[in-house]
């Protein structure tokens, strides 16, 4: 099955005429749900519905690893007529990174291993392929400690990047369900991993502090989540501006006030993760007025 990025790249080449639109449209909400198909403004080729639909079922899609006669590639761009390979490897076995045409009905997947040779060769060399930018760029190779995003056998999960071991990655996955965290070890060749967005990262901190454990990014590790500062200690809470200001815990009335009425955090990302969630609380309310 494609995804939403492989569709709207195909659709941004796209041009429709309002009938075939709506159709593409309601297809598109039946398989992807909240995903949203964007109408393409600058399309370069007339396209019908059943075109579309023929490519969605039967056609690879861009960033798809494909062979064609002896050569095994990856799909840089692809419309109803033209499809290119943005790289491939070569009849010498080395990895050659420019555009080839090929023909699309020519076009098979790639076996698994076939694929994982691909994949290892484009490690080697540093690079991968980005669905939103729609070109080859530099691999993301995370430090012990970085909030990651990680595709893998079709799931996509939230982590944090422990180390590299055996040819593996090892991150540390959140399960809220059985409330533990697991320590996995995901080979290169099986995932794709991206940098955490700072939406994301805050979500991965809210779900760290519904477990109640915080991540220190200075000693890169978990430590159980403090109810309360010491004497003297730091703690953080939200200003009437909506900024997290930091303070230290003097046990003075004011402190015991924001501790009282839950205005008081141990962890700068607890307070963070929480501010953002009562902005959002906050647009709903409006929107709901």
């Amino acid at each position: 099955m494609k995804t939403i990025e492989q569709t709207n790249r195909y659709l941004s080449t796209c041009i429709f005429d309002d009938e075939s639109w709506e159709r593409v449209l309601v297809f598109c909400r039946e398989q992807y749900g909240g995903g949203k198909a964007h109408r393409p403004r600058r399309g370069q080729h007339y396209t019908s519905y059943s075109d579309f639909i023929t490519w969605f079922h039967y056609m690879p899609g861009q960033g798809d690893i494909v062979k064609v006669g002896g050569l095994i590639g990856m799909v840089g761009q692809c419309t109803s007529d033209v499809y290119k390979l943005c790289l491939y490897i070569g009849q010498n076995g080395q990895l050659v990174q420019k555009e080839l045409a090929v023909y699309p009905h020519k076009l098979q997947l790639a076996t698994s291993e076939e694929s994982k040779l691909l994949k290892g060769l484009m490690r080697d060399a540093q690079i991968t392929y980005s669905l939103q930018l729609g070109q080859v760029t530099k691999l993301f190779v995370p430090d012990n400690g970085d909030f990651v995003v990680v595709k893998h056998r079709g799931t996509v999960r939230y982590g944090i990047f422990d180390r590299i071991e055996s040819s593996s990655y090892v991150f540390y996955f959140l399960d809220n369900k059985a409330g533990e965290i697991s320590s996995v070890f995901v080979p290169f060749s099986e995932c794709e991993v991206e940098a955490a967005t700072s939406k994301q990262g805050l979500e991965l901190l809210e779900r760290l502090s519904r477990l109640g454990v915080m991540w220190s990014s200075k000693d890169k590790k978990f430590y159980p989540v403090q109810l309360k500062a010491e004497l003297g200690g730091k703690y953080w809470y939200i200003n009437d501006k909506f900024y997290v200001c930091q303070a230290k815990d003097m046990q003075t009335p004011v402190h015991q006030e924001r501790y009282k009425s839950g205005n008081y955090f141990t962890s700068y990302g607890e307070a963070l993760a929480f501010l953002n969630r009562l902005k959002e609380l906050r647009m709903e309310l409006m929107q709901q007025a």
